[in-house]
């Protein structure tokens, strides 16, 4: 309701998801009053969640095909805040020792934001979760700009080729104009 004040409004029972919109008052413009405008922004400027969910095929394809955690959002840069990932064994363990990074759409083991050792390498690690840190290296997360790319995540080798393993990945992140 256009005349309804906003603290008599219903309160959003869950966290906002990224096509929600904030009403916020920007001070700085005042065409709307001399205390500012209302104004909407998407809650990513805040902080925004993305699930992924990965199925055994994408797993497998890993090495050569990345999964995208968070598309790119034009004139912007995608900055994580955190990554979990639940992985889950299926019948078929994976006994390969393959690498896990996340970065910016650019598959390399040199430009990444965060990376796990051995990543879901058999017999102990169904049903395991990893909170990634948001690290830097000597190299930095990309090549070239972060603006306008997509944050993916990647392995360095492949899975044991019959393994059947899944993940579930919840990347929080804000984004940033440049």
């Amino acid at each position: 309701m256009a005349s309804q004040r906003l603290t008599d409004k219903t309160a959003l029972a869950n966290n906002p998801t990224k096509e929600d919109l904030l009403m916020v008052v920007d001070a700085s413009d005042t065409t709307g009053s001399a205390a500012g405008t209302s104004k909407k922004v998407i809650s990513p400027y805040l902080i925004g969640t993305e699930v992924t969910d990965i199925s055994n095929a994408a797993y497998l394809a890993m090495d050569t095909s990345p999964v995208t955690l968070v598309t790119n959002v034009a004139g912007k840069i995608i900055i994580p805040i955190s990554i979990h990932i639940q992985y889950t064994e299926g019948a078929t363990a994976n006994i390969a020792a393959t690498n896990l990074y996340v970065g910016h759409e650019t598959i390399s083991t040199a430009y990444f934001t965060s990376f796990v050792k051995s990543f879901s390498v058999s017999p102990n690690y169904n049903a395991m979760s990893w909170i990634l840190p948001i690290m830097s290296n000597n190299v930095g997360s990309n090549n070239l700009t972060l603006e306008n790319k997509k944050l993916i995540c990647w392995f360095n080798a492949s899975p044991t080729a019959t393994a059947t393993g899944t993940m579930k990945v919840f990347t929080s992140y804000r984004l940033l104009e440049p």
